[in-house]
């Protein structure tokens, strides 16, 4: 969405009331504080949550997680300053980030799928899906249906979010590249009427008669 002020100027925003420039601020802050705490573990993730439930999730979301400090820096240093290349590269990891989140989604969900067959069928679920003490876990406390429903509403809600973000992101990056437009180069050869003067001292400005100095302009 965009708003405009009483000048008819147009600005586009964020979550309907948020100005761009300042939601990519806000998003990259919030990406470097929590990078910066998962990686001093001040931030710890649940049974599975953002942790991912398998190894290949876990390493995949901990390597996007961590290394956000950077990008976030990258994000707050381009969204305060205006600068095109470092949105650009915040952007790119925003991007990162949402395939890395599919990833996950596609990796996890089978095996929260097939939970309860830690319980029915304790060799098929292991010939099925391998060893997961997580998954086992919740099977063992009966929790395989919660914690499907959470994973399932949870993720998607997080992508859709995480989808916004990136777009948001990309908008603003579009905007920073349009040239504003008393920074357009005119051409010096052609010059535009309100910037042209002349001098007083020319003859034709010094000739009595009128007429005589519209024919020599």
């Amino acid at each position: 969405m965009s708003v405009s002020d009483q000048d008819d100027r147009v600005y586009n925003t964020c979550c309907c009331c948020i100005p761009l420039r300042m939601s990519v601020f806000l998003n990259a802050l919030f990406t470097t504080v929590m990078s910066v705490g998962m990686t001093t573990g001040w931030f710890e993730g649940g049974e599975g949550g953002s942790t991912g439930y398998s190894i290949y999730s876990r390493t995949i979301i901990t390597a996007i997680e961590v290394t956000g400090s950077f990008w976030g820096i990258c994000g707050l240093i381009g969204a305060y300053n205006c600068h095109w290349h470092f949105v650009r590269l915040y952007n790119i990891y925003q991007w990162g980030r949402l395939f890395a989140g599919i990833a996950m989604y596609i990796i996890d969900f089978p095996l929260l799928w097939y939970c309860e067959l830690w319980v029915s069928d304790n060799v098929a679920a292991h010939e099925k899906m391998g060893w997961n003490p997580r998954i086992y876990k919740v099977a063992m406390h009966g929790d395989c249906l919660q914690e499907r429903t959470e994973f399932m509403f949870g993720s998607l809600l997080s992508l859709a979010f995480l989808y916004y973000c990136a777009s948001a992101n990309s908008r603003y990056q579009d905007q920073l590249a349009g040239e504003i437009p008393f920074l357009i180069k005119l051409d010096k050869d052609a010059p535009k009427g309100h910037f042209f003067s002349q001098s007083l001292g020319e003859r034709s400005f010094l000739l009595p008669n009128p007429n005589l100095r519209a024919q020599e302009v």
